[in-house]
């Protein structure tokens, strides 16, 4: 009899313990089957959302003088170079733009420099201090300088300059035994001598005997309209540095007659091209680079 209850007794827990894990089993389908459906339901409510694509930014690593010396302008691949008149008895054009000195700063600098003026350069710079003071403006020094629409590259001494026996002088820089860079301070007691000087610099830049003379005779026709007061006064801010038709060496060295090309294949085209004028700092030359962009793009 004790075995038959021990027996029932066995049987009744096994079938209880069956019965809780089949509840527990369907408790689990039934929560996994709901959130099964609830993220299907939630994913046919709200579809997936695009990302936006933004557009690449480019960081623009130039310095500020090859900033400034960026030049963009319509296609000259075209053109007609200009050979510049090398007559020095032809009538030329100058054109001025003057600089503008602050005389109370100018005269502070003169007083802290003293030592290294002589006696004749320091009353010069005074007297000059003392006449844009008593007019109440700016003393005014040449800027840009050019002759024929072309820019003169070399200092031009002022109109009173190698009168008294004052020498034209200025300060330039030059490279030193370790390749650094150094002031050195260059004096001329005539005009004659600083034209030589500035045969001398044409010739080590490796100009050809023929730029070398163009270039020294600008220098000469600038001189002589400053002394006379025949030239052209330019508004201020009107010359562009980075301008390179001014530039005597495009002449010089015209790429145009260097190039290979389909003249016809580009005047189909040229009102497509971007032209534009580049300088690197680092390799200390000038670029032409030509961007083609399709019809009507803005």
């Amino acid at each position: 009899m004790k075995k038959t209850v021990t027996l029932l007794l066995v049987l009744a827990m096994i079938l209880s313990m069956t019965a809780c894990a089949g509840k527990q089993e369907s408790t689990s389908q039934t929560e996994s089957s709901s959130i099964s459906t609830e993220n299907t339901a939630g994913s046919t409510a709200e579809p997936v959302q695009k990302q936006e694509v933004l557009p690449t930014k480019l960081t623009n690593k130039m310095t500020e003088n090859e900033h400034e010396w960026v030049n963009k302008h319509a296609l000259t691949l075209l053109d007609e170079p200009v050979k510049p008149n090398a007559d020095p008895k032809a009538e030329h054009k100058v054109s001025i733009e003057f600089w503008d000195y602050d005389t109370t700063l100018w005269r502070k600098s003169i007083e802290e420099n003293r030592e290294q003026l002589t006696e004749g350069e320091y009353n010069r710079a005074m007297r000059h201090i003392r006449e844009a003071e008593e007019t109440g403006s700016a003393y005014q020094i040449p800027g840009f300088v050019l002759v024929d629409g072309y820019f003169v590259n070399f200092s031009i001494p002022y109109e009173d300059d190698f009168a008294d026996g004052v020498p034209f002088s200025f300060t330039t820089m030059e490279s030193d035994e370790n390749g650094g860079q150094k002031e050195k301070k260059l004096s001329f007691d005539t005009f004659e001598k600083y034209l030589e000087y500035v045969r001398k610099t044409n010739k080590e830049y490796g100009y050809t005997d023929e730029e070398n003379e163009l270039i020294t005779m600008y220098v000469q026709i600038a001189y002589d309209a400053l002394r006379n007061g025949d030239y052209e006064t330019l508004p201020k801010g009107t010359v562009d540095h980075s301008d390179q038709s001014h530039n005597i060496d495009s002449v010089f060295h015209d790429y145009r007659s260097d190039w290979e090309y389909d003249r016809a294949a580009v005047e189909a085209i040229k009102d497509s091209i971007d032209e534009i004028s580049i300088y690197d700092d680092e390799m200390g030359k000038s670029f032409t680079v030509h961007v083609t962009l399709p019809p009507d793009y803005d």
